[in-house]
């Protein structure tokens, strides 16, 4: 008994993923005015709190609260890292570490703290779309 060979054809690859288009930060002259007054604080500690209370339907202030708050983050988690300098060797490089960390966030701190005063937004390198993505629910 000869039976016919059944022709299966494979089923279709699976699409990959679409990676997301950057996202472009427009602001109109309105938002940039109204926000760049208060915008700037954002990345002074505690200070986040004026700009996030009072303009939170702004969109210009809106991108700079969300990197203030990575900032904030990253230097709590510098802290705590700068912590373990009791310990040693392991300690003496989480300082070294740390330290660098310190300062790369305060450069980029000031970076964001000058542009925003000069009506721009400038997105800080490796954390700024962790802060865009993470944090546009809250703000």
């Amino acid at each position: 008994m000869a039976e016919e060979e059944k022709k299966t054809t494979p089923p279709p690859e699976p699409e990959a993923p679409k990676a997301e288009a950057p996202v472009e930060f427009t602001f109109t002259e309105e938002e940039i005015a109204d926000g760049k007054g208060v915008a700037w604080l954002s990345y002074l500690g505690i200070l986040i709190l004026i700009p996030w209370l009072t303009k939170k339907e702004n969109a210009f202030v809106k991108p700079h609260v969300r990197q203030g708050l990575m900032v904030i983050i990253i230097f709590i988690a510098l802290s705590i890292l700068c912590s373990l300098a009791p310990i040693p060797i392991l300690g003496w490089i989480c300082v070294a570490i740390g330290g660098l960390g310190y300062l790369a966030n305060l450069v980029c701190a000031v970076i964001s703290i000058i542009n925003a005063f000069q009506g721009k937004f400038w997105k800080m390198p490796l954390v700024g779309d962790w802060a865009q993505e993470w944090f546009k629910g809250i703000i």
